[in-house]
């Protein structure tokens, strides 16, 4: 019996591995949920998907008692920084940043570190010209000049260019917020996350307008402070000539103007 994939040539050794490679291809997705609209390829992403809606999860941590629905899920909280933490096993940085407390394990992470005091960006992507202060960056940059998003939930539909963008997702359906304040009972699921969240507690506003004296505690924030001063209005009503600067004013425009009364 022939084994090789007729798409892409890969060979297999199992036929029904063969048969459930081939769907990759073909989009078949035979495995409907009983509970809800999702179908999968395989029968073991139908049964993880359904502790979704049973709660169930039997892969419990042994140090932190945190439990998942998905092994994948405990092994990766297994490897996270704040559990090693808990555990006892940390290793110390001996790489200190010169200009700020920040220690790190290597060098190389020392100086890309820091650019971003110096705002130095040597790597620029030849599709687009934009620059980057890491490699790391224009690599994941890249990928979204040709659409490639080889990372899939096996949960939901979600697609992702990078590996880690989908184990960071993962996490919505686990539950799992390894990430906690120092100053406070919350917790994060990203670590990118509380490092905004702390500013709050800090009172840190790194970015800084340079029209006015307006700072800000993120880049997105002082995105859109820039357009009152350039005029940009992005957001555009499909029902009138109505134009803005914000999603939010955008969406505060229809339900006053738009939406009819039911």
């Amino acid at each position: 019996m022939d084994r090789i994939c007729e798409y892409c040539n890969k060979e297999f050794k199992d036929p029904s591995k063969l048969k459930t490679h081939l769907r990759v291809h073909t989009g078949e997705k035979p495995f409907k949920c009983p509970e809800c609209d999702k179908y999968f390829t395989q029968k073991s992403s139908l049964n993880v998907h359904k502790k979704i809606h049973t709660g169930e999860k039997i892969h419990k941590c042994d140090i932190c008692d945190i439990e998942f629905t998905q092994k994948t899920n405990l092994e990766h909280h297994n490897r996270s920084l704040s559990h090693k933490a808990k555990a006892g096993d940390t290793t110390e940085n001996e790489f200190k940043c010169q200009y700020c407390d920040k220690t790190f394990p290597r060098n190389h992470h020392l100086e890309d570190h820091i650019r971003s005091h110096s705002d130095e960006r040597f790597y620029q992507c030849p599709e687009c010209n934009q620059k980057f202060i890491q490699s790391s960056h224009l690599r994941v940059h890249r990928l979204s000049h040709n659409g490639d998003k080889p990372f899939e939930c096996d949960i939901c539909d979600h697609k992702f260019t990078w590996g880690q963008d989908l184990r960071n997702h993962m996490r919505v359906h686990s539950g799992e917020k390894p990430f906690k304040c120092p100053e406070c009972d919350q917790s994060f699921s990203l670590k990118n996350t509380l490092k905004i969240h702390m500013r709050m507690h800090t009172d840190e506003k790194p970015f800084k307008c340079l029209e006015c004296d307006y700072r800000c505690t993120t880049s997105s924030n002082l995105k859109i402070h820039m357009r009152f001063h350039t005029g940009e209005k992005p957001y555009k009503c499909d029902d009138c000539d109505y134009c803005c600067a914000t999603s939010s004013n955008l969406k505060e425009h229809i339900q006053r103007h738009h939406t009819k009364d039911e």
